[in-house]
């Protein structure tokens, strides 16, 4: 990977406020032309924008309302979207097993139309669960199969978030030689996207040189990286480290 130290931080400035005033505005007009396919789009939007928010009951009722549309007219593709989205919002409040009903629920309609196109993200986010239960064998599994679907895409977003995931299980599983690895390559693509996950591959990498020892980390970042990118590299783990001092070391990752 190509880096360049303190090239990361890019902040993301998101109007919530605007975006939900646009989505009535649209709401509005196609429930005055009776456009139900538009009506069930935009409740779908409000329910994602609400569930950003941290408003999960709000964001809730409006997946649900776009759910029974999307239903009603036969819009599968976008029933399985409202499944998953409906899984997301279970899963931030911790209600695990709706949440993996829910996506399994988004998975089988998107695998009997043959679509690909949010399949990735459905299996990442079953690897997570996965995961929160200590099933680390299976979160792997389920998070390469999100990684493929992803490369098989052009995803670089989807690519980046499971090769983190990626990173993390075999950290944890103790295969830290590919979890260095893998951690590279999802740091590459986020420093190129200028994403702010950025973070949780340095918190891992810290996390393994802690495990692995300074040198040991260092052979294997030499062994993949030109000596500017390695020396990079090693200068973003260190400023991030210098940053959270007052942080727990083993603190989960966000």
């Amino acid at each position: 990977p190509e880096v360049a130290a303190g090239s990361y931080t890019t902040p993301w400035d998101v109007s919530f406020d605007i975006a939900l005033a646009w989505m009535f505005k649209s709401l509005a007009i196609f429930e005055e032309n009776e456009y139900r396919s538009g009506v069930a789009g935009c409740f779908h939007q409000i329910g994602m924008i609400k569930r950003r928010q941290g408003c999960l009951d709000a964001a809730i009722d409006f997946t649900l309302k776009a759910k029974k549309i999307f239903e009603q007219i036969n819009e599968r593709e976008n029933l399985a979207a409202s499944y998953h989205q409906l899984g997301l919002i279970a899963q931030e409040q911790g209600r695990l097993d709706s949440a993996f009903d829910s996506y399994h629920k988004a998975l089988a309609i998107l695998e009997q139309l043959g679509v690909l196109i949010g399949r990735a993200e459905v299996y990442h986010q079953v690897g997570m669960i996965a995961e929160e239960q200590g099933k680390f064998e299976d979160a792997l599994l389920l998070t390469r199969q999100a990684l493929a679907l992803s490369r098989q895409l052009g995803d670089d977003g989807g690519t980046a978030a499971s090769l983190s995931q990626v990173g993390a299980l075999l950290t944890q599983l103790g295969q830290m030689v590919e979890a260095v690895e893998v951690t590279l390559q999802a740091l590459a693509l986020n420093l190129r996207m200028r994403n702010p996950d950025v973070d949780i591959n340095l918190r891992w990498l810290s996390l393994q040189r802690q495990t692995l020892g300074a040198d040991a980390l260092c052979a294997i970042v030499a062994g993949h990286c030109e000596p500017d990118t390695t020396a990079a590299i090693l200068s973003l783990i260190n400023h991030y480290e210098a940053t959270r001092q007052g942080s727990a070391p083993n603190e989960p990752i966000p």
